[in-house]
């Protein structure tokens, strides 16, 4: 069993504030976001609005124990980032599926003992750089198959790829 390391969670979850900003509102999807949490999520997750800066990194803290992300806070490196990253953009089933696939065991989406074995004895960096390729080929995708709804994003997903891949380099 993995065992997280609090100064690793301290690290992912201040990376994530960073990266998803503040309060957002979504006029074209008639909802706010608050520091990347959007309603949907917080609802899935049974966890209440962020009024502060504070509330959103406790519900990040809660979301990595209950999706059991927090079983890649051993080390703060790339495959850390860059599954968590994934799983904050586009899901935890998703993020976790495309962790699977680089690690070539049943890609299920889930996060548990088989994932974990596998994570201990993986080559981090080399799986890492599987995992933000899969993630580059999701969001193409999504930009080439609804531009009229992704292209406003693709610069800064794009700039949040590069900042992973250069800390592979």
């Amino acid at each position: 069993m993995l065992i997280p390391q609090e100064s690793v969670i301290a690290a992912v979850v201040a990376r994530i504030l960073s990266e998803e900003g503040g309060v957002v509102i979504n006029p074209g999807e008639g909802y706010v976001t608050r520091w990347g949490q959007t309603p949907s999520w917080l609802m899935r997750w049974r966890l209440l609005s962020p009024a502060t800066i504070e509330d959103a990194e406790r519900n990040y803290r809660v979301w990595l124990a209950l999706s059991h992300l927090d079983a890649l806070c051993t080390v703060d490196d790339p495959l850390c980032e860059s599954v968590i990253d994934f799983a904050v953009h586009s899901g935890e089933r998703v993020a976790i599926t495309a962790l699977q696939r680089a690690l070539g065991v049943v890609a299920d989406g889930v996060l548990g003992p088989v994932t974990e074995m596998a994570l201990i004895v993986c080559a981090r960096a080399h799986i890492a750089a599987q995992v933000v390729a899969g993630r580059l080929e999701l969001i193409h995708g999504l930009i080439a198959d609804r531009p009229d709804r992704y292209v406003t994003f693709a610069r800064g997903w794009g700039r949040r790829l590069a900042r992973q891949i250069r800390r592979l380099a």
